[in-house]
């Protein structure tokens, strides 16, 4: 379940962390207490909720090498449809994902993950 902001969320009572607990927050993750083992369990549940918001907080707030050090290409196309998203942040993935689509499966690697600035 999504983690409420700030204490005490779904994940239960959160005690003060210490400054070894804050770095592992990822930095895309500044108002949730999640570590990044938390975050990861997420995107694995496979629960409907937790998965889509993680994406999309990937989505939204990550870095680019970030994103695909947490999901694969192959994953963004599957979950898309269910994110939600800012508009602006859906329409540049849309276009995006349709780019790279045409793009690599022509050459045989329809999951590789598109170079920075490709």
């Amino acid at each position: 379940m999504i983690a409420q902001k700030g204490r005490g969320g779904a994940f239960g009572y959160n005690p003060p962390m210490t400054q070894a607990a804050a770095r592992q927050r990822p930095d895309f993750i500044w108002d949730y207490d999640i570590t990044e083992a938390e975050f990861r369990a997420m995107l694995a549940s496979g629960d409907e909720r937790d998965t889509s918001w993680a994406i999309a907080r990937l989505l939204e707030a990550a870095r680019w090498d970030d994103i695909w050090k947490y999901v694969t290409l192959r994953q963004v196309r599957e979950w898309f449809p269910r994110l939600q998203l800012r508009r602006e942040v859906r329409a540049a993935w849309e276009h995006a994902l349709q780019v790279w689509e045409r793009e690599h499966v022509a050459d045989g690697s329809p999951d590789a993950v598109p170079a920075r600035g490709a």
